[in-house]
């Protein structure tokens, strides 16, 4: 059909009983405009041919499909065969375009998702490391441990036969995360002998590694055997479990490898670069690194030192409770303006007042006067007020200096508990080994075995709970800084100095008596000031006459106000002088308890100093002589597992009793320079 120079096809549709029968359709009758009828069959040509059953479309355009399997191959190779064949060969009339769909496109959009997924996965890694360490350089020697893990992840893959895919990638990902592990384990083994003490850094290596190989092997073993039934999977679902679980084996299987043997070395490296210590240059201390680093690690952030001083200087710079007494002090000084206000300024007018036909006005002006020890009074009592809060400020400090120092010290005590506990940990962990040992080889019963075991497991409990105890003391200290940032304990535990009391009378220096002493002065001041308000008070005033235009008469007046009735006055000031008892009561009774305390204070620290002279040089070298007889003893078969694990839990509690004496005797000190207001 023709419309100008515009061409349309015509598309017909027929009843279904008539659409079969091409003689029927020839003969189909066409209306004509001039109301005549003619045959289809003469201006069509009407066959059967065959077309598609359906047209498929796809964005509004025609698309014809063909598929294709793929076995042995992986999809992108083979798609990139296939355009290179068409692009080559196939002329396409104009229009007409080529598109790659099915599970290739399903790889494509995968592929560009993983781009970004990958390195946001390798950058999440790295940044959590670096919070756990607080180190870069550390947080590179574990992140090492990912390039070792994709190189046995390819290997595994080509060995399999497998080609890379997706699930392949998402198994890279996964390893990445586990890998690390065993570096965390190592790394931080390491830190904690650190701190524990141990300066050599090859000592350091063959130690932690020797400590720390079952718990690398386990944490390799744990991930990798979970994985096997995946990567021998025949059910549905294989061709994505295979890949995965392939790379994720073979990966543990090089990083825990490879890890053992590098990272130690690397340790050192940088280790040595940071202190410019101990050079390890020879092959054979190499070897040595290599070899026992074959045989680990607990995380722990590495984090400032806090010292007691950080620690009052950031609870004086935060607490809120000195910041509202430094405002309350300063609101008192704004109130002292407010001493020498006088009574409102009067302005007063008056008109016809004079019975005449003139008109006349008057205009005049009256203030108001108190005496002038009535003004001295008030401020007098305003600047006490000052002084009152000041001295509330100071014993807001000095409060909070003790209780900055208690937490601290109390954290300082729960820290050296722990550390007892891991050395502790270490002489039931040697001795489990050595019972084992025994029972191995026919020596021992297996009572003996069992015991060690408990007796390791219990102290593990133990570890648990005294780092339960670091943590809710480090909280009580951060309440008191106003912060929650974490702190690590310096490795010293010391006591504090003693405090020579040659001069009982220090204490009544204490702030919360110079306090109360101050609030009694301000009492006193406020009885003044209640009896100053029922003095007269005087009026001064001048006012200007008129009685005509012209003439004017002016004239003064002095007025006296005496207040009568002195009721409300004198019930004021009783009730200030009672209030002034009371403050003095209070300061009585506050001297009396503070002298009480100092006292007590002062006996408790005798008591605690001859507590620590006989650990000292009695108690501590006795219990390392139990601990170093019991062990020789028991190894050599003098005595039995019983009278060994006793020796060594007396020895520990000699040890710990010790440090509960320093942290006692601390707190009697901070208690004393509480009083004496240090």
């Amino acid at each position: 059909m023709y419309e100008g120079e515009k061409k349309f096809d015509l598309v017909v549709r027929i009843a279904k009983s008539a659409n079969t029968d091409a003689d029927a359709l020839r003969a189909l009758l066409i209306p004509l405009p001039n109301g005549k009828q003619i045959p289809l069959n003469e201006i069509a040509d009407v066959n059967f041919i065959s077309s598609p059953a359906q047209i498929s479309r796809d964005d509004a355009e025609r698309r014809i499909v063909i598929e294709a399997n793929v076995r042995g191959r992986d999809v992108e190779s083979v798609v990139k065969e296939i355009q290179e064949v068409l692009d080559a060969k196939l002329k396409l009339p104009e229009g007409y375009y080529v598109a790659y769909g099915g599970q290739f496109k399903n790889l494509q959009e995968a592929k560009n998702r993983l781009i970004i997924a990958v390195p946001v996965a390798l950058l999440i890694i790295f940044f959590l490391l670096f919070l756990t360490f607080r180190s870069t350089k550390e947080a590179l020697i574990i992140f090492s441990a990912i390039p070792l893990a994709a190189i046995g992840g390819i290997l595994a893959l080509w060995m399999r036969g497998m080609n890379f895919s997706i699930s392949a990638g998402v198994g890279f990902i996964a390893l990445f995360g586990v890998a690390v592990l065993n570096g965390i384990v190592l790394i931080s083994y390491y830190n904690r002998l650190k701190e524990e003490g141990e300066e050599d850094i090859t000592n350091r290596i063959l130690k932690g590694s020797a400590a720390r190989l079952q718990p690398v092997l386990a944490t390799a073993a744990v991930a990798s055997l979970g994985f096997i039934p995946m990567a021998f999977s025949t059910s549905a679902g294989a061709e994505v479990q295979k890949p995965l679980a392939t790379v994720v084996i073979g990966g543990l299987f090089s990083s825990t490898l490879l890890t053992l043997f590098v990272l130690p070395v690397l340790y050192s490296l940088f280790y040595q670069k940071r202190k410019k210590k101990m050079k390890i240059n020879t092959t054979a201390n190499t070897l040595l690194l290599l070899i026992f680093s074959m045989i680990g690690f607990n995380a722990k952030a590495q984090t400032n030192t806090l010292t007691l001083q950080n620690a009052l200087d950031l609870a004086t710079k935060n607490y809120p409770a000195i910041q509202q007494a430094t405002l309350q002090t300063q609101q008192q000084q704004a109130l002292t303006g407010t001493a020498t206000i006088l009574e409102p300024f009067n302005i007063n007018t008056g008109l016809g007042q004079i019975n005449s036909n003139v008109f006349d006005y008057n205009i005049g002006v009256a203030q108001g006067f108190k005496l002038p020890n009535a003004y001295k009074a008030e401020k007098n009592l305003l600047k006490q007020n000052v002084s009152v809060a000041k001295s509330y400020e100071t014993v807001t400090k000095n409060e909070l200096i003790k209780n900055v120092s208690n937490a601290y010290y109390n954290w300082l005590f729960s820290w050296q508990e722990y550390s007892l506990l891991l050395q502790t940990d270490s002489i039931f962990a040697d001795y489990e080994k050595y019972a084992n040992k025994k029972y191995q080889v026919g020596e021992s019963n297996k009572l003996e075995k069992i015991n060690a075991t408990l007796q390791h497991k219990d102290l593990i409990l133990q570890l648990a709970q005294a780092k339960t105890k670091v943590s809710f003391y480090l909280t009580d200290l951060q309440k008191w800084m106003c912060t929650s940032e974490q702190y690590k304990a310096p490795l010293q535990f010391t006591q504090l100095p003693e405090i020579n009391l040659n001069d009982t009378s220090l204490v009544n220096k204490h702030p919360v008596l110079q306090f109360l002493q101050q609030q009694v002065t301000a009492k006193e001041l406020a009885i003044k000031a209640e009896k100053a308000k029922g003095q007269p008070s005087f009026n001064l005033g001048v006012n200007a006459q008129s009685l005509d235009k012209a003439k004017y008469f002016y004239y003064g007046g002095v007025g006296v106000n005496i207040p009568l009735f002195k009721n409300g006055v004198k019930a004021r000031t009783q009730a200030a002088k009672f209030e002034s008892e009371i403050a003095k009561k209070e300061l009585d009774k506050t001297q009396q308890e503070i002298s009480t305390l100092f006292l007590q204070q002062n006996q408790l620290q005798q008591q605690s100093l001859q507590q620590l002279k006989y650990y000292q040089t009695e108690g501590l070298p006795m219990a390392e002589s139990i601990i170093n007889a019991a062990q020789l003893s028991y190894k050599s078969g003098d005595i039995g597992y019983i009278e060994y694990i006793q020796n060594i839990k007396d020895a520990i509690k000699i040890k710990t009793d010790y440090l509960a004496a320093i942290n006692s005797y601390n707190q009697t000190i901070i208690q004393l320079n509480y009083l004496l207001n240090r």
